[in-house]
C-alpha cells in the first residue's frame, strides 16, 4: 500500500515539475503569434524550452518556444481534403495508392513547413514526412548529402 501512494506521489510531482507557467516573455510570444489562441495550457519540456497546447476556432495546436520567446515549431493535425498544397497531395497519392491515410500533421518551422502523413496498409501502420514541394524527407537528406559532396568533394 506504501508503494501505491508513493507511485502516486512521484506522478504528481512530476506533472507538477513538467507542466506550470511560463516565463511572462513565453506567454507574450504566443498571444503574439496567435493572437485568436484560447483554452491554452503550458508543458514545459526542458529547462529552456515550453510547449503550448492551446485552440483557435475549433481547431487544436501547439506551439512551441524557448525561454527566451523565441518560437521554433507549431503543429496542427488536418485531414488529406484540407491538404491544399498539389504536389504534397500528389506524392502521398503517388506512394501510397492504395491506403487509408490516417493522419497528417503540418510542422511549421522557421527554415519551413513539413507535412508527417501516418498511413494504414493492410494492417500496416508507416509514417512519412514531405516537404512543401511534395518531396519525401529521406529523399532531401539523400539530395542535400549528394550536393555536399559535389561541392566539398
Amino acid at each position: 500500500m506504501k508503494a501505491f501512494f508513493l507511485t502516486v506521489l512521484l506522478f504528481i510531482g512530476s506533472t507538477q515539475i513538467f507542466a506550470g507557467k511560463p516565463p511572462e516573455v513565453v506567454a507574450k510570444a504566443l498571444k503574439q503569434k496567435f493572437p485568436s489562441a484560447i483554452n491554452i495550457t503550458w508543458i514545459r519540456e526542458d529547462s529552456y524550452h515550453w510547449k503550448s497546447n492551446f485552440t483557435i476556432k475549433n481547431r487544436k495546436l501547439s506551439a512551441s518556444f524557448d525561454s527566451d520567446g523565441h518560437w521554433y515549431l507549431s503543429q496542427m493535425e488536418i485531414t488529406f481534403a484540407e491538404l491544399r498544397i498539389d504536389e504534397v497531395r500528389s506524392a502521398i497519392k503517388k506512394d501510397y495508392p492504395s491506403c487509408t491515410i490516417v493522419s497528417i500533421i503540418i510542422n511549421e518551422r522557421q527554415f519551413g513547413t513539413f507535412y508527417d502523413v501516418k498511413v494504414k496498409c493492410g494492417n500496416t501502420i508507416s509514417y512519412d514526412t514531405y516537404d512543401g514541394n511534395g518531396m519525401h524527407l529521406p529523399k532531401i537528406t539523400q539530395l542535400l548529402k549528394s550536393d555536399c559532396q559535389e561541392l566539398f568533394g
